[in-house]
């Protein structure tokens, strides 16, 4: 069992009235009185990375899992079975009288039928990523030499490893496998594997590799969670594709890269040594880092559903909860351009909390500078200025100084007075370098009074991934006497 962090356990508390059964690294599982065949297990906000459960919270991670297990047992019901009994409002039927009713049990809880944990887990591979990358065999398979993040030219790969209780999982052959459970075992695998696929390129996500569970034919834990698989978006995978990078994936990304930036990795830190888990457990992880996963797991989950999370969990999942109103700030560069968002502050009126300010950064730069870097600031910002619209890149680009690069901003350009400065402003827009503000669907600036319009809606409706501006080195030259 994963040694967790005592502070951690104190902000996960068990479920009072229910035997408790076991604590995994972020789920609970509990026996269901009255009901001894079935359990239910609960998704946490805790995190694990290289085997450690780390000492932090990401704020909706558990009810992002359990919203994403729910939709994939969902997806999948026409071919396959799972394990799954009831999610959402419909685990109050199990439920002793004194836990029903509670929408934040329901979130994050579903009840599942018992079966014992396989020894097996099950690794399915579209790209050559993590430890397979720029191998050329692994599990019995012979691979050809393949770059970081190139897909398998012969299909999925199906590499199981040891299912360990603590520590690293090991590989195992993919023949031995096969004695043992059969070869249906790893079709059966691999077509649901090419389902969530499938399933994931209609939703604008590339799936990279991942894992389940099976007990014979039967679906078991997790079902392509960000946790449990990994994904890419498809515009960001093929954008760094052509660069010859790797776009960063769609889960904890930001918590590896925290862990490496103070010295922890796989290579040097083992998750049974004590020594080891002390000192990881001694590295809380900072605020940034948590803010910036949350939105990640936000924005995965929105892209899967189609919808924002509340919305999943009210009209699929039968919770009653309500959608959150983000505070949005409108800036725009100029009081003439007020005419132009009259339209969008309408639209929006009473599903966000909003206001307007109008500040030039030509003119009032150091107002707006000192504004963006202070301590209370939007969930949005939507940006509209007219001819050379630096407002939007501009205040992306303070927030991003300031440490904010979480907090979206959705650039617009105002109409103005001829198609030079209609030009103009849309241009300094959509050509800002790595794109930084949000645009539209078509990767389009929003324009004029029917684009802010929009960018309400995107305000509103929308989950964004965190963007950073990559700072430059800045290189005098020597005085040069003529």
């Amino acid at each position: 069992m994963a040694v967790i962090p005592q502070f951690v356990l104190d902000q996960c508390p068990r479920i009072f009235g229910l035997p408790f059964l076991g604590e995994g690294k972020v789920r609970q599982s509990y026996d269901l009185p009255g009901h001894p065949d079935k359990m239910l297990v609960k998704a946490t906000n805790r995190v694990s990375a290289y085997d450690f459960v780390l000492a932090g919270l990401i704020d909706d991670k558990g009810p992002c899992l359990d919203a994403e297990n729910v939709f994939w047992t969902l997806d999948l019901s026409d071919m396959f079975e799972t394990d799954v009994v009831a999610f959402g409002a419909g685990i109050d039927e199990y439920l002793p009288e004194a836990l029903r009713g509670d929408p934040e049990l329901q979130k994050v809880a579903t009840v599942v039928r018992k079966y014992q944990s396989p020894d097996v887990e099950d690794v399915f591979r579209f790209l050559s990523l993590g430890s397979v990358a720029g191998r050329t065999e692994i599990c019995g398979h012979r691979l050809p030499p393949l770059k970081k993040g190139d897909p398998f030219p012969m299909g999925p790969i199906y590499t199981p490893t040891t299912k360990a209780k603590t520590g690293h999982d090991q590989n195992l052959d993919v023949n031995d496998v096969a004695a043992r459970l059969g070869f249906e075992h790893e079709r059966t695998v691999l077509q649901i594997a090419n389902r969530m696929k499938f399933r994931s390129a209609q939703r604008g996500l590339i799936m990279g590799d991942g894992k389940v569970e099976m007990w014979g034919k039967i679906f078991i834990d997790e079902k392509g969670t960000s946790d449990s698989c990994r994904f890419f978006l498809a515009t960001a995978y093929e954008a760094a594709r052509k660069k010859g990078k790797l776009a960063d994936p769609l889960d904890k990304e930001y918590v590896r890269m925290w862990l490496k930036s103070i010295g922890i990795s796989p290579d040097k830190f083992d998750p049974e040594n004590p020594e080891h888990i002390a000192y990881v457990h001694s590295k809380i992880l900072p605020d940034d880092v948590r803010k910036m996963t949350t939105l990640i797991y936000r924005f995965f989950a929105w892209k899967l559903f189609g919808m924002k999370l509340e919305r999943y969990q009210r009209e699929v999942m039968g919770i009653a909860v309500q959608d959150r109103k983000p505070t949005v700030e409108m800036l725009i560069g100029s009081e003439s351009d007020r005419s132009q968002i009259e339209g969008g502050i309408q639209r929006v009126s009473g599903r966000c909390k909003n206001r307007d300010i109008v500040v030039s950064c030509h003119r009032n730069h150091g107002e707006l500078e000192t504004y963006l870097k202070g301590k209370v600031l939007p969930d949005v910002f939507l940006a509209g200025a007219g001819e050379a619209a630096a407002l939007a890149g501009m205040t992306k680009s303070i927030l991003c100084e300031a440490g904010r690069s979480d907090i979206p901003v959705i650039g617009v350009a105002f109409r103005g007075k001829d198609w030079k400065a209609d030009l103009a402003a849309r241009l300094s827009i959509e050509n800002l370098p790595g794109q930084p503000v949000e645009m539209d669907q078509d990767g389009n600036a929003y324009f004029g009074p029917e684009g802010f319009i929009m960018a309400c809606e995107s305000a509103v409706r929308d989950e964004f991934l965190p963007k950073t501006i990559e700072k430059k080195d800045v290189k005098f030259g020597e005085w040069r006497t003529m």
